[in-house]
């Protein structure tokens, strides 16, 4: 077996153990729905994320806290801050929420970034489609051998369909000595995989 072989069977065997927890509720995506939100928080993040939570749904439409990764971070100057990142699983997007709370846990700022751009995939996404997304984006990785690449991230495409996305760095031949950067001595090279398009708004 060459080392371009094992490569590619430990890319499936990869694929393969995410799509089993995607199957038995492991990931964020998938995660019981009457689960309880705040399991493991303290108490007083408990009623943190109680204040921040509601502050944050009755600005944008979200779907469950089960989409996100949420972090309380506590600032020098007394605020409170909660960042909310939705995720499918263990992939990250652009979409963003964050809302600061003074040191009496007033709200003084609630916002969101690309709002509603990720998570209107919800009702279309399945652990399915993104296995086979990440089977297709192993299959096509597979090609560059074992150069450097990041980690698979959702993106959208030009056609609206929802992906995911890995970087290749691709090594050029040729480049002048002493001379480097992005297209002299090497490349990015974008690898996508379509995980579904958005649902109808009348689904």
């Amino acid at each position: 077996m060459t080392k371009y072989m094992r490569f590619f069977s430990l890319i499936l065997a990869v694929a393969c153990l995410l799509t089993v927890a995607l199957l038995l509720g492991g990931c964020n995506a998938f995660a019981r729905q009457d689960e309880d939100p705040y399991a493991g928080l303290s108490e007083d993040e408990r009623r943190i994320r109680t204040v921040a939570d509601a502050a944050l749904l009755d600005k944008y439409d979200l779907p469950g806290w089960e989409y996100f990764d949420i972090i309380v971070d506590y600032g020098s100057n007394g605020n409170i801050y909660v960042d909310y990142d939705f995720v499918i699983g263990s992939y990250y997007s652009y979409e963003h929420y964050k809302v600061t709370l003074a040191a009496d846990e007033t709200v003084t700022y609630v916002d969101g970034f690309n709002a509603g751009d990720y998570s209107r995939y919800c009702k279309a996404v399945t652990p399915e489609a993104v296995a086979a997304a990440e089977a297709s984006m192993a299959e096509q990785m597979e090609r560059y051998g074992e150069k450097d690449y990041s980690d698979y991230y959702l993106s959208v495409d030009a056609q609206g369909y929802l992906c995911l996305t890995g970087e290749v760095i691709v090594t050029l031949d040729g480049a002048p000595d002493g001379e480097g950067g992005c297209g002299i001595d090497h490349d990015h090279v974008f690898i996508t995989a379509r995980i579904c398009s958005a649902p109808s708004e009348a689904s």
